[in-house]
């Protein structure tokens, strides 16, 4: 018999979430969810600030301005939901200027 014990070497690994390439991928998903935020938010206040414009400037308190900004919006509504439809507005429309009341009522239905 040998005196001698028999030897194994062995190395044992840090955790999963304590690896480099771990972290890396960690600081590299926080960095786009942080992105796809602050992307959402600047595109949520662009619209905001649009209809904030629409509604102090009076040069767009026009019928056909507001059929345009209708039309926009429901080709926005219905094509993401592939609805079908139509949108007509009489003739020569853009010519007349809304009347203080009608725009406060668009404002509040709004």
């Amino acid at each position: 018999m040998n005196e001698t014990p028999a030897g194994f070497s062995f190395t044992i690994l840090s955790p999963v979430w304590q690896r480099w390439w771990f972290l890396a991928l960690a600081a590299m998903m926080v960095g786009l969810a942080g992105h796809t935020v602050y992307r959402y938010r600047g595109t949520h206040l662009v619209g905001s600030m649009s209809d904030i414009v629409r509604a102090i400037n009076p040069r767009r308190d026009r019928r056909g301005d507001l059929a345009k900004r209708m039309r926009e919006f429901a080709g926005d509504v219905f094509t993401a939901r592939e609805i079908e439809f139509s949108f007509r507005a009489p003739a020569g429309a853009s010519e007349y200027k809304l009347a203080i009341r009608g725009q406060r009522q668009i404002g509040e239905s709004t």
